[in-house]
């Protein structure tokens, strides 16, 4: 089973005058073979400079940190029933996708920073389908 490995950056932006509030840095490592891909997406606390500045002076800043923000499996069949396919995949290019919130927080985010990326990896590889169990 091949694996494909990526890490991608994502800047830290200021859209509360489109309300849509404020975002650090977010950092996405996504492992991949050829029937599944999942993406730990890691919210910074590394924000624009302005943005800093307004936190200071509102205080809502106070507490935010670096956290597993989000995880994102994509594979190239259905996991349930009446799922609908997802056409833009960057991954797959059409894809059966689904979030979850409690394995980037709870087990990805410990494993790098407790055990190192090689961890990290391991545990995301734990969510890929394998590609001999695929069933179309």
């Amino acid at each position: 089973m091949s694996l494909e490995r990526s890490i991608k950056f994502a800047p830290a932006w200021d859209r509360r005058g489109e309300s849509a509030g404020v975002h650090g840095v977010q950092i996405d490592f996504t492992l991949k073979n050829a029937v599944s891909a999942v993406t730990f997406e890691l919210f910074t606390d590394w924000m624009l400079p302005k943005t800093l500045e307004w936190w200071k002076e509102t205080g809502l800043g106070r507490g935010h940190r670096t956290q597993g923000g989000a995880m994102r499996l994509c594979r190239t069949v259905p996991q349930y029933e009446d799922q609908k396919p997802a056409t833009d995949c960057p991954h797959l290019g059409t894809c059966y996708s689904d979030f979850g919130f409690s394995a980037p927080e709870f087990i990805f985010l410990p494993a790098l920073i407790e055990r190192g990326e090689e961890a990290m990896w391991e545990e995301m590889g734990k969510f890929l389908t394998p590609e001999e169990e695929n069933h179309e």
